[in-house]
């Protein structure tokens, strides 16, 4: 013997779908906030300002309004800029050979500094294939 009654799959699937929605864009939301680009919306501070002593090449098309200090290690100072032709800018600066690497997509990696190591600018981390450490917002030191 059976019981008719509504039929209530078309219900549950509309609602497993909305419920699946829900759960994608509170996990999406820890990510608001995690851009790059946030970080030039905040004002320039003191810190952020690359020395005047620099080579007059070394940054010469940097907009010098955008530099932020990412981190410092050692005598190594490390920027972000923006760089109108260019994009996103990781720069280097160890008092002796400064250096700068741009583009229009993250990750931007470079070598140099304390110890030669390997850095990226980017939001997430920036591959699998090697073991990367984030010493400060957007910045990772590859292992």
């Amino acid at each position: 013997m059976s019981v008719a009654g509504p039929d209530l799959r078309g219900t549950f699937r509309i609602g497993t779908t909305l419920g699946l929605a829900l759960l994608a864009a509170v996990s999406l939301s820890g990510c608001v906030g995690e851009n790059v680009n946030d970080m030039f919306e905040e004002p320039q501070t003191a810190q952020d300002v690359i020395s005047d002593d620099m080579p007059a090449t070394a940054f010469e098309d940097i907009d010098q309004g955008s530099t932020r200090l990412l981190w410092v290690d050692g005598d190594t100072s490390y920027f972000a800029a923006l760089m109108p032709d260019y994009g996103l800018c990781l720069m280097l600066d160890d008092g002796e050979a400064p250096m700068s690497a741009c583009s229009r997509s993250l990750p931007i990696t470079a070598s140099g500094g304390s110890g030669s190591r390997t850095v990226a600018f980017s939001g997430p981390v920036p591959d699998s294939q090697h073991q990367w450490e984030e010493v400060a917002d957007f910045l990772w030191v590859r292992q």
